[in-house]
């Protein structure tokens, strides 16, 4: 994919978090879970 674009806000997608995975891996300086958002609109070529 090239050139990805996002039409939502950063409210909006934190707000649409459903799900959040358990794969954290607390050895890294900078981490965070895998999580899923119910709804977004993505597009690109």
């Amino acid at each position: 994919m090239k050139g990805l674009t996002i039409a939502s806000t950063a409210d909006e997608m934190f707000n649409g978090i459903d799900m959040v995975g358990t794969d954290l891996d607390l050895n890294r300086s900078r981490t965070a879970p895998t999580f899923r958002i119910r709804s977004m609109q993505i597009g690109g070529q």
